[in-house]
């Protein structure tokens, strides 16, 4: 689910082509791009659902910090995975631990930095790790980033489309944010 805030009303006279020119972010205040994403990371901070992050990864560590900040009180720590520095084992033991709450630091949450790096072996292994995440207590809310359009990946048969739909239950853009 994209997060996207249109108006209620728009005049029969706009096409659709001219309503999504007149809300796209190069076509909005600075001032209007930032309070639409704070208003999104309120909302991904409120609920429990997955959060996928789009965007470089240092804003994708704010946004994180940021839903941390505003969530609730067990969701307060952010750890991070990067999937493009660990591998193999490393890699396997930081998911499972992390994600099924046996480390020794559970709750809290779970970024998982730049998943567009997975190998498909490891993308299978999360969404099924995802699958039996529900039935957890204590587990760290889970929000993943990339730098990339993983859609488009979904679609090349380069990334796997369970876990894309998974992780994208809720789709913030961190890209516009200023530094």
């Amino acid at each position: 689910m994209a997060i996207r805030h249109l108006p209620a009303y728009v005049p029969n006279s706009m096409d659709v082509h001219t309503q999504e020119a007149a809300f796209s972010p190069a076509n909005r205040p600075m001032d209007d791009i930032i309070d639409d994403l704070e208003t999104d990371l309120a909302l991904a901070a409120r609920c429990d659902s997955c959060v996928l992050l789009t965007g470089g990864p240092a804003q994708a560590l704010d946004a994180a910090r940021e839903i941390a900040g505003q969530g609730q009180p067990q969701h307060a720590t952010v750890d991070v995975i990067d999937c493009d520095v660990l591998a193999g084992p490393a890699l396997t033991a930081a998911l499972c631990g992390r994600i099924l709450g046996t480390d020794p630091s559970p709750g809290g949450i779970l970024l998982i930095r730049e998943v567009h790096a997975l190998d498909p072996h490891h993308q299978t292994l999360l969404a099924n790790l995802l699958d039996l995440r529900e039935a957890e207590e204590n587990t760290p809310k889970l929000i993943a980033s990339t730098s990339i359009d993983l859609h488009a990946r979904v679609a090349a048969g380069q990334f796997d489309e369970r876990l894309y739909y998974r992780l994208n239950t809720i789709h913030v853009s961190v890209q516009d944010r200023p530094s």
